[in-house]
């Protein structure tokens, strides 16, 4: 995750300023999305809840295509040492089972950087929106050629998305008016 995409997740969470919401990251892997998220709730939305959902298995990760040096090594060790001092729940679960836990409608804010292959992706969109309030978004990393599996599944479900920040994707759930978009 480069600087512009850890930047773009920072910055949404100045659309809550002030509110107590509920923000979920799907797929934390070792943190450096959940840090720059946390961050933005720091700054903008204290009180909120963060969760963040990973299985934390190197054996899962290195059945994944396109993982990085982080593979063979404790990710789940990584992942709290880099948010040791940030707020957030840990929520160490398959995407698709920790979905159950939540109400429909009743998180704000989703960020999707799971697992990248087409099934999976397709997965993890159609547990979480029913999870997502309206007026407020869902986005994910990797949208990108290197992907295909993962655009493939975003561009049948959702059409193009906007992409502002590199290979981050995003679409609004419209309904109520909640979130301010600028």
């Amino acid at each position: 995750m480069n600087k512009e995409e850890r930047k773009y997740l920072e910055k949404q969470m100045k659309h809550f300023k002030g509110q107590k919401v509920v923000i979920v990251e799907v797929g934390s892997f070792v943190g450096i999305s959940s840090m720059a998220i946390s961050k933005g709730v720091k700054e903008f939305c204290p009180g909120s809840l963060f969760y963040c959902v990973d299985i934390f298995s190197p054996e899962w990760y290195k059945k994944c295509s396109g993982i990085s040096k982080y593979a063979f090594e404790d990710i789940e060790r990584i992942f709290d040492k880099n948010m040791r001092k940030n707020p957030h729940v840990k929520i160490k679960k398959l995407s698709i089972e920790a979905a159950k836990d939540f109400k429909d409608e009743s998180i704000d804010f989703i960020f999707i950087d799971a697992d990248h292959r087409y099934e999976p992706v397709c997965a993890d969109i159609q547990a979480w929106l029913p999870k997502l309030k309206k007026d407020c978004i869902m986005c994910g990393h990797d949208y990108s050629k290197k992907f295909p599996g993962l655009m493939k599944a975003v561009d049948e479900i959702f059409g193009k998305p906007n992409l502002p920040a590199r290979s981050i994707w995003e679409i609004i759930k419209w309904g109520c008016a909640r979130l301010r978009i600028k």
